[in-house]
């Protein structure tokens, strides 16, 4: 018997009671407007009580109800519309990248939510994990296309054979390096986007694929953890920021092309400067302008959207929701966003 439970239902089901409320007092406000006695109808309820009401306390029962229901659906509008089924043993997640930081701590939280984890990686998680009932290590190259193909393939054919299938997919492995462009071996850069970039989109492919193909009733939740770097880029970290950048365009393209199925989830990521190993050589700029974001606290709010059909961009800290729209902003106005957050003074060159 599955262990997972419904969340959300009917999510617009409130926006409809709402939408009456409204309708009616509008209704009652043009007939009051109108001047038609409250007595002319005589029935006894709510909705023709509400004609004695002045016309001013009408139009405004109207136009508050009419501010919920827009704010609400725009709260709502993220999650699924219909029924979601929360995390739980009947579980499937595939996290690369998951034997240390944010999505070792990723692995975590999806564990404690009893699903199954598959960690693919080039090093294994903490053997005290792997102890553990349900965390699978899958070793890796993340940069060898022939070794992600077999992997991925063994594991969904396998997984089949169980009548299983992988119903959350987290993107998480990425790679940097701190040299100009210029002076930056052709071979690292494909290494950078072979890792950050290409292995995601082929993961992507083969479990999408065998969704649609196995499984298209299912749930599924795909996660690409990006970075804000990717819309904002510094010196020094060119290929890097391109490399997300790219994770950020083909995220938002599939999602379009997903559409039409409504139990497929995409999550976007986008944190600023984590504290973790990837970044320990970077010196954290002024706090009040870029807080460093706690890779623990991300990666329990990521698998929490995950938990409640969430589709969308998560953008940590706050600056992260707007420093996109800098991009088109005059010069000056970057160059000054530039300056106030030291950005191009923190990835020194090596």
């Amino acid at each position: 018997m599955s262990s997972r439970q419904s969340v959300g239902g009917n999510s617009s089901s409130w926006l409809k009671a709402l939408l009456v409320v409204d309708v009616i007092a509008l209704v009652a406000f043009l007939l009051s407007y109108a001047e038609i006695h409250p007595h002319v109808l005589s029935a006894n309820t709510f909705s023709f009580r509400l004609l004695s009401f002045p016309a001013y306390y009408l139009l405004a029962i109207s136009i508050a109800s009419s501010i919920v229901m827009f704010v609400g659906y725009l709260v709502s509008y993220n999650f699924p519309n219909g029924e979601w089924e929360k995390l739980g043993s009947s579980d499937v997640a595939l996290v690369t990248g998951g034997s240390n930081g944010l999505g070792l701590e990723i692995t975590k939280a999806l564990m404690e939510k009893q699903a199954t984890v598959y960690v693919l990686d080039r090093v294994a998680p903490p053997s005290k994990l792997l102890a553990g009932p349900n965390l699978y290590y899958l070793p890796c190259d993340l940069g060898n296309e022939e070794d992600i193909s077999d992997t991925v393939d063994n594991l969904l054919r396998e997984l089949r054979s169980a009548n299983r299938f992988i119903s959350v997919l987290v993107n998480n492995a990425g790679i940097r390096d701190n040299k100009a462009m210029i002076n930056l071996d052709f071979s690292r850069v494909k290494s950078i986007f072979n890792v950050n970039t290409l292995s995601q989109v082929l993961i992507l492919q083969k479990v999408i694929s065998n969704h649609l193909q196995h499984n298209e009733m299912g749930q599924l939740s795909l996660v690409t953890v990006s970075s804000i770097l990717g819309v904002f880029a510094p010196r020094n970290l060119s290929i890097y920021s391109a490399s997300k950048a790219a994770q950020i365009m083909f995220h938002e393209s599939l999602q379009q092309e997903l559409k039409e199925y409504p139990k497929i989830r995409l999550l976007l990521v986008t944190p600023g400067q984590m504290d973790t190993e990837l970044f320990k050589d970077v010196t954290p700029t002024k706090q009040l302008v870029a807080p460093v974001v706690s890779h623990v606290k991300l990666a329990g709010i990521i698998v929490e959207r995950v938990n409640k059909g969430y589709m969308g961009c998560l953008a940590k800290p706050i600056y992260a929701s707007f420093l996109p729209g800098v991009r088109t902003a005059p010069m000056f106005i970057q160059d000054f966003c530039r300056w106030i957050s030291e950005m191009d003074d923190k990835i020194k060159e090596t």
